[in-house]
């Protein structure tokens, strides 16, 4: 006989996170402005990417996306900042913390909906 508790160490994510609290202007955006706009913004943009643009998140002809909207699981941005993905430039230096990556996972389970204007088109 098990004596041991029957849930999970940890509520799921929605449980903690509340997928209808995580707001693209004030959680998600945030993320990306203070992690990586330095070297993905309108002043240097290695890799060709930019995170104030929506399009190169979203994919394009030139682009494969790194969000598939609803499937956290399969989009590459989560594998990039969740260190999983290690065959790129600077892997390591894109790591996020565990509740960034938890966020932004909520973020596209729940539709990846991109609804601030962010985009400079400098």
């Amino acid at each position: 006989q098990h004596n041991e508790p029957i849930a999970p160490l940890e509520e799921p994510v929605q449980g903690r996170l509340g997928q209808a609290l995580v707001v693209f202007g004030k959680d998600v955006y945030p993320i990306f402005e203070n992690n990586c706009l330095p070297c993905h913004g309108p002043q240097k943009q290695l890799a060709n990417f930019r995170v104030d643009r929506s399009e190169d998140f979203f994919g394009s002809k030139d682009r494969p996306p790194l969000v598939m909207p609803g499937q956290s699981s399969i989009s590459p941005l989560i594998a990039i900042v969740s260190g999983t993905k290690k065959d790129m430039p600077m892997a390591d230096r894109h790591k996020l913390s565990g509740q960034d990556v938890e966020l932004l996972k909520v973020w596209i389970d729940s539709g990846a909906e991109w609804t601030v204007k962010t985009d400079t088109k400098k």
